[in-house]
């Protein structure tokens, strides 16, 4: 069994990305703790976060708000993700979000989905 262990650097990150609060700066920090480099809300429109690890590039979209995520939604992410050059991730945090029953019916996807729970959801 191998440990990863968080250096000091991440560490310090991670704890000034927790203390400022926000859905957005708890899955960074996820993806730090992780190894990955990150830049939260970047200038591309559509896209919340972008992750780096090992030459490979991820466009984040999360989704945290309570509505049905529609097909549209998924798309326009997509294109964005596409126009820069970006391997798409869908994140769903907590259970406000739902994925519409379009998006659940469709068997060929070319997007990865991520669910986070938080310690509220399960009350």
């Amino acid at each position: 069994m191998v440990l990863k262990l968080t250096s000091a650097k991440q560490k310090f990150i991670i704890n000034k990305l927790l203390k400022k609060g926000g859905v957005l700066n708890k899955v960074a920090s996820r993806y730090i703790r992780s190894g990955f480099k990150v830049r939260i809300q970047p200038s591309i429109d559509k896209i919340d976060i972008i992750a780096c690890k090992g030459g490979e590039k991820y466009g984040l979209k999360v989704f945290y708000q309570k509505k049905v995520i529609t097909k549209k939604d998924i798309e326009d992410f997509l294109k964005k993700c596409i126009e820069n050059s970006l391997k798409p991730v869908i994140v769903i945090y907590g259970n406000g979000p739902v994925l519409s029953q379009e998006l659940l019916k469709e068997e060929t996807r070319e997007f990865l989905i991520k669910r986070i729970r938080t310690e509220d959801s399960f009350k």
